[in-house]
């Protein structure tokens, strides 16, 4: 991990990667592949829902110290917001909720 000079945490340089999501017991997945210019962040990937379903979905978004918010644009019509953040190696955690319903906890894990 970075530190500063007063031994605090830096957040990671980038969110540049594939990241990956998947719920608890693992019956949906989601992959994404970030690319990040002068904190503007566009990427794409794959999910597969529980009970089978899968497609793609378009992500856009904003990376600033550290933090990401993001739009989340899948195949079947479902839009997801993500607000979270990451530090050094760590996961990018924070919430996720689709089409204005409450955020529930979520993280994604650098692949």
């Amino acid at each position: 991990m970075h530190t500063t000079g007063g031994g605090g945490a830096l957040p990671p340089a980038t969110i540049d990667g594939t990241w990956a999501r998947a719920d608890t017991g693992g019956r949906s997945r989601t992959t994404i592949t970030l690319s990040s210019r002068e904190g503007t962040v566009t990427g794409a990937g794959t999910f597969v829902a529980e009970g089978g379903a899968a497609g793609t979905l378009a992500v856009a978004g904003t990376w600033q110290d550290g933090r990401a918010d993001l739009t989340l644009r899948f195949s079947d019509g479902a839009v997801g917001r993500f607000c979270g953040t990451s530090a050094g190696a760590g996961p990018l955690a924070g919430t996720l909720a689709f089409d204005g319903g409450a955020p529930t906890e979520a993280a994604f894990t650098r692949q």
